[in-house]
C-alpha cells in the first residue's frame, strides 16, 4: 500500500503546476517499501 501511494503521489500532476519537484524522492520511498516488506514480513505475517 505504501508503494502504491508513493507511486501515485509521484505521478500526480496539476494542469497549472505540472509534476511535483520532488517526484523522484517520492518514488524512492516506493522502492524502500519493498525492502521493509521483505525485512518485516516474518514478524507481520
Amino acid at each position: 500500500m505504501v508503494k502504491e501511494l508513493a507511486e501515485l503521489t509521484a505521478a500526480h500532476t496539476h494542469h497549472n503546476t505540472g509534476t511535483s519537484e520532488n517526484a523522484s524522492a517520492i518514488r524512492n520511498t516506493a522502492y524502500k517499501s519493498d525492502g521493509l516488506k521483505q525485512k518485516y514480513s516474518p514478524v507481520i505475517g
